[in-house]
């Protein structure tokens, strides 16, 4: 069976959502099958879970504010470059009060974008370092926050110093062969550009690249002098 993707999101049977993204908005599309149920039933150590139980009870409302922490479930996802990623969701027999969700996805940063590539650097490089990789995680959170208000992203149930509450969006990575598929890239390169067009508060003059390069270049010259 041929797996059909709308707008780079499988749309195929075994996925409980597609997305479909419009100039104005992102939709989610739910299937007429079950939800997919391939993720691992793997927790996280008990820290973590306590963590989250609490990070949940704060940031959701409706039945989030009464489970109790022994009937919060919790399962690791995998697929992370750098973030932690769990699935949190309420007991199958948990009633639900509103419009509360009954699964979110924790996203736990891990390591934040750094300029230096040695990792002998100086104290001040290190200074340099912390203030570079705080300065991207709020311009990041700050870019996640105006995609999800203007619902072209996940919604955002909850911001933390450690991470983040997103909306869950069951999907799945593409497989090597379908990045060759010429009229996929070409649409994933145009819903790209378009979020590239959008007005942000923030600089995007490109800066990493070549910032990372001319301190790789320095490191390099001390290094033979």
């Amino acid at each position: 069976m041929k797996t059909k993707f709308i707008n780079g999101v499988s749309s195929s049977p075994s996925m409980s959502l597609g997305l479909l993204v419009t100039e104005n908005a992102l939709q989610v599309q739910p299937d007429t099958e079950p939800a997919c149920k391939a993720l691992r039933a793997e927790e996280p150590d008990h820290e973590t879970k306590h963590k989250a139980y609490l990070w949940c009870k704060e940031f959701l409302h409706g039945a989030w504010k009464s489970i109790e922490e022994k009937d919060f479930h919790i399962t690791v996802i995998r697929g992370g470059l750098s973030n932690k990623l769990f699935l949190c969701a309420l007991p199958e027999e948990q009633q639900g009060v509103g419009d509360e969700p009954r699964n979110v996805l924790l996203r736990l940063y891990g390591a934040i974008l750094q300029m230096s590539c040695n990792k002998g650097d100086s104290g001040q490089s290190n200074m340099e370092n912390h203030f570079q990789g705080a300065e991207s995680m709020v311009l990041e959170s700050v870019m996640f926050a105006i995609l999800a208000e203007r619902q072209l992203g996940p919604k955002l149930y909850g911001i933390f110093p450690q991470g983040r509450l997103e909306q869950y969006v069951p999907s799945r990575k593409l497989a090597t062969e379908e990045l060759g598929i010429p009229s996929l890239s070409a649409e994933i390169a145009e819903k790209i550009a378009k979020f590239h067009k959008m007005r942000m508060p923030f600089n995007k003059e490109p800066k990493w690249l070549f910032g990372t390069m001319e301190k790789c270049l320095l490191a390099e010259t001390e290094h033979k002098v």
